[in-house]
């Protein structure tokens, strides 16, 4: 029997859905998924680990990959469900409340689920708006890139890393090569920089 964490993610996902699908969204349960100019934008429920069977919490996270730049960097297949491939745009919906802070749900055989799917759909209308129109092709994200120097969900020197991927995917292999290069000779951490240059193979560029 499934703890009532996951009996209530399945019911509410499956009420999103009915709710999204007009909008491009399939459902690989739990998760929903959809394709936009060749990235793949995901809603992802993470439920958590510290739950009982009776009792819990879940969390949504706003996902946007591609297969090509992540099998690159997490050097594995994208997965079957790409909702759960959280590289390179991840963001928590929470920060699509007006306190933008983290936020979980607590569920309960008691819960209302209908009124955690009404937040969650008003959540999830913001993010339609202000979050995954940002990212609705790896032109977008590079763009960000070039301007901001990073994306939802990277941290440290990951963004640098990540424009030049793209770049090299899109065809601008002068700028792939000038950021990573730069990127491996910034680099102190050999680990790291072994990463990135496995990653820059991956997509044709030698550093």
């Amino acid at each position: 029997m499934p703890s009532v964490t996951v009996a209530a993610i399945k019911e509410i996902s499956a009420a999103v859905h009915r709710q999204v699908a007009e909008l491009g969204w399939r459902r690989k349960a739990p998760h929903l998924v959809r394709e936009s100019a060749g990235v793949i934008h995901g809603i992802h429920f993470q439920a958590s680990q510290f739950g009982s069977a009776d009792r819990g919490t879940f969390t949504i996270n706003l996902v946007v990959t591609e297969p090509r730049i992540y099998e690159a960097w997490i050097r594995r297949p994208l997965p079957a469900n790409p909702a759960t491939a959280l590289y390179p745009v991840q963001q928590r919906i929470g920060r699509m409340s007006p306190s933008a802070r983290d936020h979980w749900w607590d569920v309960s055989a008691t819960t209302d689920l209908s009124v955690v799917q009404r937040d969650v759909l008003d959540l999830l209308s913001i993010a339609e708006r202000d979050f995954f129109v940002q990212f609705r092709s790896l032109e977008d994200m590079l763009e960000r890139l070039r301007q901001l120097g990073t994306l939802p969900g990277l941290h440290g020197r990951q963004g640098g890393v990540t424009r030049g991927l793209i770049a090299a995917i899109l065809g601008y292999t002068a700028e792939a090569e000038t950021v990573l290069r730069q990127e491996v000779a910034s680099s102190t951490v050999p680990g790291f920089t072994y990463n990135i240059r496995e990653a820059a193979k991956h997509v044709g560029i030698h550093v």
